[in-house]
């Protein structure tokens, strides 16, 4: 099974706010991240965090909508023939190097899991 990480971990990495990633996670089926129940912490894998970042610097960057900008980076990091080139319309193609954003999140995350302590769930213990 796949690392996962928690969700102020993934913002940190991410470069966004946690509240942002969780309410993106919300409203957006992203694949990789399983709907928990109410009360337990969502995981989220590396795979599902390069699809976040991608619709994230399409919408920053281009003015994509996040749900068309998560669509694109579906086709794009599932595309067998050139993992790194979607077509766009008939004379432009969207370029994203994959591997060096995996590597620069993975890069994050270990800063993340240095300085990010979990927060203790529940009450806390009895004096």
């Amino acid at each position: 099974m796949a690392r996962a990480y928690s969700v102020a971990a993934a913002a940190f990495a991410l470069d966004v706010a946690p509240k942002w990633l969780d309410n993106f996670l919300s409203q957006h089926a992203v694949p990789g991240v399983v709907a928990a129940e109410r009360g337990v912490a969502r995981r989220i894998p590396l795979s599902a965090l390069v699809l976040v970042a991608i619709a994230r610097d399409l919408q920053r960057e281009l003015g994509v909508g996040l749900g068309r900008g998560l669509e694109a980076a579906v086709r794009l990091v599932g595309r067998e023939d050139d993992a790194s080139m979607l077509p766009i319309g008939e004379a432009a193609v969207l370029r994203v190097d994959v591997a060096a954003l995996r590597r620069a999140i993975e890069d994050r995350l270990v800063i993340a899991m240095e300085i990010l302590v979990a927060p203790r769930r529940g009450r806390p213990p009895a004096r």
